[in-house]
């Protein structure tokens, strides 16, 4: 376990991500408002803030599903309605040790 663990992390996308450059987010609800007034929260896994960058990452330890695509897409979204102009989002597929960017 630990050496998958270190070849994960070894990936230069994720070591950035857990670099310690970052303030960081984990499981933090975003509360906003749907197109009927109601309250509704979302949770990313993480989410990572430096000098006005944000990153969104999901992880993963499935196969692939556009569903994915789109929960992330969707917390992009609402960061940028929050008033962050500069967010990205990615999902982590951990098994694959694989990095996909989610475009919005």
């Amino acid at each position: 376990m630990e050496s998958i663990l270190k070849s994960r992390f070894s990936n230069p996308q994720v070591k950035d991500w857990f670099s310690g450059r970052w303030q960081t987010f984990n499981e933090q609800s975003i509360i906003a408002i749907d197109n009927e007034g109601k309250l509704f929260k979302r949770r990313p896994d993480r989410v990572m803030y430096d000098d006005g960058e944000v990153v969104v990452v999901d992880f993963k330890f499935g196969h692939e599903r556009e569903e994915h695509h789109r929960q992330v897409a969707e917390y992009v979204q609402l960061l940028r309605d929050m008033g962050y102009p500069r967010v990205s989002g990615f999902l982590w597929f951990v098994y694959e040790n694989r990095v996909a960017s989610v475009c919005c």
